[in-house]
């Protein structure tokens, strides 16, 4: 017999996440697959995310009443009966066919995926009534929408809002359409469909990412743009980051941003300037310093165009049905300067966004959708927003193994308040990391897996940029502000629990908060409540007490290119690497082991790593060109001296003895010597033991 849990999936796509709610709708688990494979956006199968899962709940397949999923691609059930075949050609992973992705004996479900987004947030918004709009790259083709088949709900079945409509009126038969925008009115757990846009599959989908690039929906046309800027059409916050920076770089307008717009509205009869876009020259070139104004000018266009297209459309769809309420979901939503603007320029009373509106929250969509509509239809609304608290927490012995792995390189201690001692750290001006509680749902640190820094002075900025994120000095970071002082702070604040939305900073205070002000003095706020964030709140009033300061920089726990931490094993490897000056990891205080000064050197023996390999490429003459050293999946690029180095301490000598034989076997320096020992250390690619093996590793 089935059990009660309903499990909702994103699947075969990227953003693969899953969502499990118990027999009351209550969301027992929730987490993207990129935390786990430490693949930023991962895709494809969920086999890894479902045995996680099952493993943290202590739940398994029999305990599942139903799965519902989405994949914005293709239909799932067709693709699912091809994989044996497929995966037998090696065409996917082996993983395809693992039960704990197919879950072969339970029943299962598909949504459309703008229905799925619909569902993301209806029972949880914080409102009973009002239109839902979805905005995102692309959706559903239309024929799965209009012909789903079995087992598969689309919002074609759903009844038609008055006054009702789509764009384009008649669509072509011998193109392909997909989803672009949709527009919902809701009454409780009634929906209704007001209006779609279909946007046509200009080139065919077996096109490079199914020929998105060249798609007209908002968010399609935006990540062109970032494609165009950053090689990558997945990193549109950057976009947004840089369209600011236009402004003081370019000191005139450039023909670029006087040319027509990217984006003309109204978004019923939307226009894309497909010559202009085709034109533009030196894609991909962000690390040509030359290329960089025409860039910001690019952001600044695109991000203009979004703004005023969807301003218009949705102070109309306002208009025309009178609805006070409004809920955003799609990644169109994840754009912070966008939504600040909807929230005071719009008219709505109440504007709503959760903390995963791009398509990780698809999955709590369907998971929603199977509660209330295939197994308890009776169930009510929570009309609560969800935690973004949703993903693992972890023991004390589970800390205390990972730091034993670590040990090496760190040592600890007991804190018994966290939030205090953080607190006093930030007011010192340490950049910290803070690890506490289950991890976050969605692509935002929000309390629980964060990097936390004084919020006073701009040269924090560069330094976080460069040195701990090694990311592009151009982008901005948050404040962490108590709910009840961000008025103090910013002009016209909403409560921003999931760092939603922006805000101007006020001119009286941005001497003090220096730190989470973007070139355009505005912020991405976070606001914090008692019942959202409680522990976090914690430290931020701490953090006042001591300062007189209301609020922090937050930033995510990772660095370039990574996913947010996930493990106390991802934490404390990004906190090497990042050069943080402490963590907070649950109720220990971390710190680095320093490296050893001279006159110790003859009581610490090197040895290195015995999983670490080594490959070089060379001319053919036998010059070194590249040198890598492989370290549990790091890619590590060292120098021949490293090398030679790091193939010396083999455990067996000193290091003061190492460094002196080695400089007189191949001419180095003592410093030049300690310096590659030093660096290898810090690599995490050898260790110190202490010389006579009496009391461990250092």
């Amino acid at each position: 017999m089935a059990g009660p849990y309903i499990l909702g999936l994103n699947q075969y796509t990227h953003s693969a996440a899953a969502c499990l709610l118990d027999r009351n709708g209550e969301v027992v688990y929730a987490l993207q697959k990129e935390r786990i494979s430490r693949k930023k956006h991962d895709g494809g199968d969920v086999a890894v995310l479902v045995e996680q899962m099952f493993e943290t709940t202590g739940l398994g397949e029999k305990d599942l009443a139903w799965v519902v999923a989405n994949n914005h691609l293709f239909h799932i059930a067709p693709f699912e009966k091809s994989l044996p075949f497929r995966v037998a050609l090696h065409q996917w992973r082996p993983s395809y066919l693992d039960s704990h992705n197919l879950l072969p004996e339970v029943a299962k479900h598909e949504l459309s995926h703008h229905l799925a987004h619909a569902w993301s947030v209806l029972p949880v918004a914080p409102f009973d009534h009002g239109v839902l709009v979805i905005m995102d790259g692309m959706g559903s083709p239309y024929r799965e929408v209009r012909e789903p088949g079995p087992a598969y709900t689309t919002d074609a079945s759903l009844p038609n809002a008055d006054g009702s409509g789509r764009s384009p009126a008649t669509l072509q038969p011998f193109w392909g359409w997909r989803e672009g925008e949709s527009v919902y009115r809701f009454e409780g757990l009634r929906l209704e469909l007001l209006w779609k846009r279909w946007i046509r599959e200009n080139t065919p989908d077996f096109l490079y990412n199914y020929g998105f690039e060249n798609m007209e929906s908002l968010g399609a046309v935006y990540s062109r743009v970032s494609s165009h800027i950053f090689g990558d059409w997945n990193v549109c916050g950057k976009v947004m980051g840089l369209a600011p920076w236009h402004q003081v770089w370019n000191e005139t307008d450039s023909p670029l941003t006087e040319s027509e717009p990217i984006l003309r509205g109204p978004l019923e009869e939307l226009s894309v300037h497909w010559p202009f876009l085709k034109q533009l020259g030196q894609a991909n070139q962000w690390e040509d310093r030359q290329a960089r104004k025409t860039y910001a000018a690019l952001a600044w266009k695109v991000q203009k165009d979004l703004e005023e297209v969807a301003l218009d459309f949705l102070i109309r769809v306002r208009q025309k049905t009178g609805a006070r309420n409004l809920a955003l979901a799609g990644g169109v939503a994840l754009n912070s300067s966008l939504n600040g603007r909807i929230v005071r320029e719009c008219g709505y009373e109440q504007v709503f966004i959760p903390s995963y509106p791009g398509d990780e929250g698809i999955a709590v969509g369907c998971a929603h959708f199977g509660h209330h509509v295939l197994a308890r239809p009776e169930a009510k609304a929570r009309r609560i927003p969800l935690s973004p608290f949703l993903g693992n927490a972890y023991s004390d012995q589970e800390i205390e193994q990972a730091l034993q792995e670590f040990a090496s390189y760190l040592t600890w201690q007991r804190c018994d308040d966290p939030a205090v001692a953080a607190a006093e750290a930030l007011v010192d001006e340490k950049v910290i990391g803070w690890f506490q509680g289950r991890s976050e749902f969605g692509p935002r640190a929000l309390g629980a897996r964060c990097i936390l820094a004084h919020p006073g002075r701009r040269e924090t900025i560069r330094y976080l940029n460069q040195e701990v994120k090694n990311r592009e000095s151009f982008r901005p970071f948050a404040p962490a502000v108590l709910e009840e002082h961000a008025e103090e702070y910013f002009d016209g604040p909403t409560p921003s629990p999931f760092m939603s939305m922006t805000a101007k900073a006020k001119a009286q205070h941005r001497d003090k908060i220096q730190a989470v002000l973007h070139v355009d003095q505005t912020a991405r706020l976070q606001t914090l409540s008692q019942q959202i964030h409680p522990r976090f709140r914690m430290l931020v009033q701490a953090f006042r007490d001591r300062s007189g300061v209301a609020m922090v920089l937050n930033t995510s726990f990772n660095r370039r290119g990574e996913p947010i931490v996930e493990s106390p094993a991802d934490a404390l490897a990004t906190f090497l690497d990042a050069g943080l000056d402490l963590l907070f990891l649950e109720g220990f205080l971390i710190q680095r082991r320093p490296f050893p000064q001279v006159d110790e050197w003859s009581k610490w023996t090197p040895c290195h790593r015995p999983e670490v390999t080594s490959s070089m490429t060379s001319t053919a003459d036998g010059e070194p060109l590249q040198i890598l050293l492989l370290a549990g999946g790091r890619t590590l690029e060292v120098s021949a001296l490293e090398l030679g180095v790091f193939e010396a301490c083999q455990g067996e000598v000193p290091l003061s003895v190492l460094v002196e034989e080695f400089c007189a076997e191949f001419d180095e320096s003592p410093d030049a010597v300690a310096g590659a020992v030093e660096k290898l250390f810090q690599l995490r690619v050898l260790s110190l033991k202490l010389a006579q093996s009496i009391g461990g590793n250092f």
